[in-house]
């Protein structure tokens, strides 16, 4: 597509995600992946991530819930946002928050700066992702990402509205966020001065000249802390150290117990001995069960089985078969053995199994008793 800002094909403008590019947030990714993706020419075929996909085909069911889990009022919002005086900005943004002076949060009644109308923004992470969010708080580029769409869009405030079925806090998680003006200044003026001074010119930035802005520039980011807390005492640390170190040598010994136990139950059974009192260590057997056999009460269920006495009453009750009554319990009789249902459908009988028993401590034979 053709820029009207410069003339030139490439992607329209600085959007959500681009910021925390730029400032050097997100892992692996910096300012100049930023200007890379500026200006190259645009290709039909661009790769999409499976996390664009899934974002994309959940935003309007995401949306729905996060009406029905706010109370709130709002709309999708379709096409591309520019903000007036800063046209490198264009953003596109899932949905609107209407303005409410009633609104509430939580419970109790919406702080100031909520009241106005807001800005909302869909993500479908992973299930992984929930659980971090939920454990350390937002990711700094999805802040970011938050503050640039309120700014663009003149708000004083942004909602992501995590949405997940993978997760047991599901279907969807909102998180407002305060979009205050000195940060939606640094990040409009900067964002402009990006495009200003490496995009249009095809001047490559230097990342760690944007990234050092990032850090002495930028207005505090706040510390948006999840339900994990900290721990520092010296005496807990050391006790979760050695909780960790007891885990670990419980799994290496219990995977040394399996391998040594299958050697021993091999060499006795290749002495053919199912018995045994090794040495003054103790007596050994091998044990051999037959598979258990389990019965499935759901599948039995679902076939909807039928009590043979209860059944044989009613339709005794109801003359239908005979006009003498051994005549009617024979027919009756009859009837209900060819509807007999098969019971063994729903058993299941597992494996056989073999496993050596192994002596007790208290069993093994001190030295020199």
């Amino acid at each position: 597509m053709i820029c009207r800002i410069c003339g030139e094909e490439h992607p329209r403008g600085i959007g959500g995600t681009m910021m925390a590019q730029i400032f050097g947030l997100i892992p692996k990714r910096n300012a100049l992946d930023a200007f890379h993706s500026l200006t190259r020419p645009q290709q039909d075929d661009d790769e999409q991530t499976i996390d664009t996909m899934r974002g994309k085909a959940l935003e309007d069911m995401a949306r729905d819930h996060f009406w029905a889990r706010t109370g709130w009022k709002g709309r999708a919002t379709r096409g591309v946002v520019t903000h007036p005086d800063y046209p490198a900005f264009q953003c596109h943004t899932d949905f609107e928050i209407f303005a409410d002076p009633g609104r509430t949060w939580e419970g109790l009644p919406a702080p100031d700066w909520m009241l106005g109308a807001g800005v909302g923004e869909t993500k479908a992470p992973r299930s992984s992702t929930v659980q971090r969010i939920l454990n350390e708080g937002m990711r700094q580029s999805e802040l970011l990402q938050a503050y640039t769409y309120g700014a663009v869009r003149r708000r004083t405030w942004a909602c992501m509205n995590y949405f997940t079925w993978e997760h047991e806090v599901g279907p969807c998680i909102p998180i407002p966020i305060q979009v205050k003006a000195d940060m939606a200044g640094f990040l409009l003026e900067n964002g402009q001065r990006f495009w200003d001074e490496h995009v249009v010119p095809r001047v490559p930035p230097d990342p760690t000249e944007w990234e050092l802005l990032a850090k002495e520039g930028m207005p505090p980011l706040p510390e948006l802390m999840g339900d994990l807390m900290t721990i520092d005492d010296e005496a807990t640390v050391a006790l979760a150290r050695e909780v960790t170190e007891a885990r670990d040598l419980k799994k290496r010994g219990e995977e040394l117990y399996r391998a040594k136990t299958a050697a021993m139950l091999e060499a006795m059974t290749a002495l053919g001995y199912r018995r045994a009192a090794v040495g003054d260590v103790g007596n050994f057997s091998v044990v051999t069960k037959e598979g258990v056999l389990t019965f499935q009460k759901e599948s039995l269920a679902i076939a909807r089985p039928l009590d043979w006495d209860l059944v044989r009453a009613y339709l005794m009750s109801k003359q239908l078969f005979a006009k003498t009554k051994e005549e009617a319990e024979a027919a009756v009789d009859a009837l209900l053995a060819s509807m007999e249902l098969d019971l063994t459908r729903f058993g299941r009988r597992g494996d056989p199994s073999r496993y050596l028993y192994v002596p007790r401590s208290k069993e093994v034979k001190a030295d020199g008793e």
